[in-house]
């Protein structure tokens, strides 16, 4: 089971900054999972919202920012007074702390407009091919990013059924035909019931990745171990580690 650290150990530390990714790599993830938006500037910097609010009190919106504007936000003291001054990162910068081995998946939370900054950045560090892997909810986007980045991975992100943006009809049939007609390589899914072994088979019988999104506790991550899913996104990751290890499962 691949354990992927969404928006680094956000359990403990502020998602999408330094030191969520740092503990992340500390607590020996596969991967860690990050959130990509581009200033008006057109730098790639790390975080979830359209605007800054949320962590730093702040509200800027991040497309109409420079990057001078939003690099001195406190988007560490929201989660403890002990990451007070942690900043928002820069992507080129994340790219520096990769690990050999292990992937850095990012998911696109903007448009198409985001490539030649993500060129830029990649051009400079020149990861390896299984070293990145692109995730975004549009469809489209995320085709043109495939594109733009033939040799690294692109997934669907695929919101659980109920959800505001689930497709219909919710089957493994339906989102195979989108990831196959879009030229992608798997399906991020949001876990709920319909995640079981037929599901997981499926897609996997179609040659496709699929990883799972998002699961902190033991019960659930057992279970989708034993139907099959070889890979799936937590904000806990050496304690889910260390509970799947405790039923044999590495």
């Amino acid at each position: 089971m691949k354990i992927i650290a969404h928006r680094g150990a956000s359990h403990d530390a502020p998602e999408n900054t330094i030191p969520a990714i740092y503990q992340a790599w500390q607590e020996r993830a596969d991967g860690v999972e990050i959130d990509a938006r581009v200033t008006a500037d057109g730098k790639v910097v790390l975080i979830h919202d359209p605007d800054t609010h949320r962590t730093s009190g702040t509200k800027l919106e991040v497309k109409q920012q420079i990057w001078d504007a939003i690099r001195i936000l406190d988007v560490g003291s929201w989660k403890n007074p002990r990451f007070r001054l942690t900043t928002i990162p820069l992507f080129r910068d994340v790219l520096k702390m990769l690990p050999g081995g292990r992937e850095l998946w990012v998911e696109v939370k903007c448009g198409a407009e985001i490539i030649p900054a993500l060129r830029n950045d990649l051009d400079v560090r020149r990861p390896p091919e299984s070293g990145i892997c692109f995730v975004g909810f549009n469809a489209q986007v995320m085709s043109e990013i495939k594109r733009a980045f033939p040799k690294y991975r692109a997934f669907l992100n695929v919101e659980p059924p109920g959800q505001r943006g689930a497709p219909t009809p919710w089957t493994a049939e339906n989102l195979i035909d989108v990831a196959r007609r879009m030229g992608l390589d798997g399906l991020s899914v949001g876990i709920s019931d319909l995640v079981e072994e037929s599901f997981i088979g499926e897609v996997h019988g179609a040659g496709l990745e699929l990883v799972g999104w998002v699961v902190d506790d033991e019960k659930t991550a057992l279970r989708l171990a034993k139907a099959g899913l070889k890979a799936l996104m937590t904000n806990r990751p050496q304690y889910l580690r260390q509970k799947l290890s405790a039923h044999g499962i590495r």
